[in-house]
C-alpha cells in the first residue's frame, strides 16, 4: 500500500503543487492520525512506526485507546513519544490528562462529556481538542476552554454504520464559529476529499480507519 500512496498521481499533485500558492494551501490543511485497536492489523507502536514513515505522514497524532487501563496507555504512550519526536509529529494524548502531564505533553483531546468535568485549572495547562456533532455542542466546547474543534462524521463511514452522515454544510457551520475545525468520518487518504473539506472552512482532517490500514 505503501508503493501505491507513492505512485498515486493525485497524491503527487497534491504534494508537489507547482504553484507556490498551491503549496501554500497543502501545507495548511493538516492531517490527524487517530489510532484505533479495534481496526488495527498489529500491535499499536508496530502501526505507528508505518504511519510517521508512509507517503501521507500527518503532521499530529491522537493516541487513542480506549481498551487500556490508565497504566497500560501510559505505557504505550511512553513508547510512542519518541517515535513521534523523531519524527515531527505532536503527539496528543486521548482523555488521560494526568498521563500528558507526567510527560510533559501539552496538547490533549478531550470527548465533551470529560471536558464538563475536568477543573478550570487544569483545562487551561493544556491546548484541548474535543469531538463534536452539533453546533450546540461546539458552543459548548468552546466555552469550556477548547482551543479546536473535531466535528462528524462528514461522510458516510463504516464506523457508523447506518448513521447518516452529516454532511458538509455542517462542517460548515461548525466552521462558522471562527476556532479551527477538524473533519472526521468517512475520510480517506484522497487529496481531492481533503481539498473539499479545506473548502469548507475545515482547519484539517482527522483519519483512523486509513491510517490503520496503511
Amino acid at each position: 500500500m505503501f508503493e501505491e500512496g507513492a505512485r498515486s498521481s493525485c497524491l503527487q499533485e497534491f504534494y508537489t503543487a507547482t504553484t507556490h500558492a498551491n503549496r501554500a494551501d497543502a501545507l495548511a490543511f493538516e492531517l490527524i492520525a487517530i489510532t484505533d485497536m479495534a481496526s488495527c492489523p498489529r500491535s499499536l507502536p508496530e502501526q505507528v512506526e508505518r504511519i510517521v514513515t508512509c507517503p501521507y505522514k500527518p503532521t499530529k497524532l491522537i493516541l487513542r485507546a480506549k481498551e487500556l487501563t490508565p497504566s497500560a496507555y501510559a505505557a504505550l504512550a511512553r513508547a510512542i513519544l519518541p517515535l513521534c519526536h523523531q519524527h515531527g509529529i505532536q503527539l496528543i494524548l486521548h482523555t488521560h490528562w494526568a498521563i500528558a502531564l507526567d510527560l510533559g505533553l501539552s496538547n490533549l483531546h478531550m470527548p465533551l462529556p470529560l471536558l464538563e468535568k475536568m477543573p478550570f485549572a487544569t483545562r487551561e495547562k493544556f491546548t484541548i481538542s474535543t469531538s463534536v456533532h452539533s453546533l450546540s455542542e461546539a458552543q459548548q466546547a468552546l466555552s469550556l476552554g477548547a482551543q479546536s474543534l473535531v466535528a462528524g462524521h462528514i461522510y458516510a463511514t463504516n464506523c457508523k454504520a447506518g448513521v447518516p452522515p452529516r454532511g458538509l454544510a455542517f462542517l460548515r457551520s461548525i466552521c462558522s464559529l471562527g476556532q479551527a475545525v477538524y473533519a472526521i468520518g468517512g475520510i480517506g487518504l484522497h487529496p481531492s476529499q481533503w481539498q473539499e473539506l479545506q473548502q469548507a472552512g475545515a482547519s484539517g482532517a482527522c483519519i483512523m480507519s486509513a491510517y490503520m490500514q496503511v
